[in-house]
């Protein structure tokens, strides 16, 4: 016969607002952080935790959180690939100083250049299948 047993959980809820680094938007977010108090949570001295040991933890990484940059547009984040962060740079393709993101192709594109290159790609893709 199996048995659960249930420790109690310590949590924090941290929450940031911002603009997005890509698409400027205003974004906010919420996080929850949390520890159980559990005999196999234990402080690097070996003993177990305790909520005068937990909360500060968790505070602290809540405020790590707080630190990174928003980001909503999820053309920018791909799993397997780097978060891209916008810098002020000039577009390779309209050569204007915008907020760029270094992207799959391996250029510096601002958003708009970036949208355009994607809908080539769907083009180019098309008259592959339709053997042009």
């Amino acid at each position: 016969m199996n048995q659960t047993v249930s420790f109690r959980e310590i949590g924090r809820q941290a929450r940031k607002s911002g603009k997005c680094t890509v698409c400027g938007k205003r974004r906010t977010r919420t996080k929850k952080f949390w520890q159980t108090l559990s005999p196999f949570n234990k402080t690097a001295e070996g003993r177990i935790k305790t909520t005068y040991d937990i909360v500060p933890e968790l505070q602290a990484k809540a405020a790590e959180w707080k630190k990174e940059p928003i980001n909503c547009c999820q053309w920018a984040i791909k799993p397997g690939r780097k978060k891209y962060i916008m810098e002020k740079k000039r577009c390779e393709i309209c050569g204007k100083m915008k907020k760029t993101a270094s992207t799959i192709f391996n250029g510096e594109y601002c958003i708009e250049c970036y949208k355009t290159v994607i809908e080539w790609c769907k083009e180019a893709i098309e008259e592959i299948k339709a053997g042009k």
